[in-house]
């Protein structure tokens, strides 16, 4: 029996993570949930990891990151086959990898969970990066799916009114958008409720954020 390796065990014991058990399983049902959504007659919107998810979340709308799945991809060693399909399909090599992968794997249904679940629509907010906007518009094409492209300002100094105006002026369109594709009226009151749980999920994150900084 190797006796030295029992306190390196028990060390690795001691530093799990108590919470990420029940993060896989959050995660399992979550893309269960997404890959079964024409089951139960749900929608599914691919969106950008920076967009604005709330309206999807108030109209019942199952929302994917590709982005995400680009991260599963590479932590799942499948990145290197996916990318150099995406290079054979004419996609330059010095593209965002995740970009890459998510448009080869589109065409495989490849990757760790065999593909994202087929979108209905598909959310494109660019505070990102830019590689968002053409990346979007690809998979657009392919599925044959509708497109919101929501343009932010890139903003320099001081948030000005007008970049606000601009904006605001967007977001009213973003639900004109989830009205007509969804076919029903949006509900504002469930868009508040769902809005005051993501600002005070945001701020349990922050606190998570600053347990970073203690030693130890």
């Amino acid at each position: 029996m190797n006796t030295e390796a029992q306190p390196v065990d028990a060390e690795r014991e001691r530093r799990k993570i108590k919470s990420v058990k029940r993060m896989k399983e959050i995660m399992t049902e979550y893309y269960i949930d997404a890959k079964t959504a024409a089951d139960n007659r749900k929608k599914v919107a691919w969106i950008t990891s920076g967009g604005p998810v709330e309206p999807l979340i108030a109209m019942d709308v199952i929302p994917v990151y590709p982005e995400n799945h680009g991260a599963m991809i590479g932590a799942a060693k499948m990145g290197v086959e996916l990318c150099e399909k995406a290079e054979q399909m004419g996609y330059a090599s010095d593209l965002c990898s995740y970009a890459r992968a998510d448009i080869a794997c589109a065409t495989v249904d490849g990757g760790p969970i065999g593909g994202l679940p087929r979108p209905d629509m598909l959310i494109c907010c660019n505070n990102i990066c830019g590689t968002v906007l053409k990346w979007y518009e690809v998979q657009a094409r392919y599925f044959d799916v509708p497109l919101f492209i929501l343009d932010t300002p890139f903003t320099h100094t001081d948030y000005s009114p007008t970049a606000h105006a601009y904006v605001r002026a967007q977001l009213e369109e973003y639900l004109v958008f989830l009205e007509t594709h969804c076919g029903r009226s949006f509900d504002r009151d469930r868009l508040a409720e769902v809005g005051q749980l993501s600002i005070a999920g945001q701020r349990l994150w922050q606190q998570v954020l600053d347990t970073a900084i203690h030693r130890p």
